[in-house]
């Protein structure tokens, strides 16, 4: 029997995501770091009870790594699609940058939406093409499983509310945590990983 709800990962972590020294990810071949790696193995085991039917990730490599992990840790029968429209905003130049030395560049861009940096595209452009990607695998009525990262999570909100909901610039969600989204458009964590319970208690404290 399919279900209408789908799950939305964010790929593990990468040397980018460095909290002393984090750099923008954006299109970049970046793969996963040996951490990256067992936060994926370890969001995985939350999927067990209720695996996905197919499994949609984005095609850069840290992402499709990701998606191999948590194939592996389910059996390795759950068939992978690469989509390439669910790729992350493209920043062009802005990419591999220091996030600090880039955030009032990247906070304009991101509140501008029209404007696009050089060799990348605006705001604009990615949230509809992510947009038609969500939901075109939507409409599949089945149980999958999207791979992808941090401005597409960050995202999610708005989308579902046609825009109502405001999008933030930096997350959570974190890499390796894992969404629930219904056919309502609803979402619910399903897994948060440990940096996501780490930074939670921080703010809290």
């Amino acid at each position: 029997m399919t279900s209408k709800y789908i799950f939305v990962a964010r790929h593990g972590s990468t040397e980018l995501n460095d909290p002393d020294d984090e750099r923008l990810r954006s299109w970049s071949a970046v793969p996963l770091s040996k951490e990256g790696r067992e936060e994926v193995r370890q969001a995985a085991q939350a999927l067990k009870k209720d695996p996905p039917d197919a499994i949609y990730t984005s095609d850069l490599p840290r992402a499709r790594e990701s998606a191999d992990i948590i194939n592996e840790v389910l059996g390795g029968n759950v068939p992978i699609t690469d989509v390439a429209q669910l790729r992350p905003w493209n920043l062009g130049a802005l990419q591999g940058k220091r996030i600090k030395d880039i955030a009032g560049e990247l906070e304009r861009l991101h509140r501008s939406h029209n404007d696009a940096p050089p060799k990348g595209e605006s705001y604009k452009a990615f949230y509809k093409r992510w947009g038609r990607a969500l939901e075109e695998i939507r409409k599949l009525n089945q149980k999958s499983l999207l791979v992808v990262h941090a401005r597409n999570v960050y995202s999610l909100p708005s989308l579902l509310t046609n825009g109502e909901k405001p999008i933030p610039v930096m997350g959570p969600p974190h890499p390796s945590d894992i969404l629930k989204l219904d056919d309502k458009g609803s979402l619910s964590y399903l897994y948060k990983s440990d940096r996501h319970n780490e930074r939670q208690a921080k703010a809290e404290a």
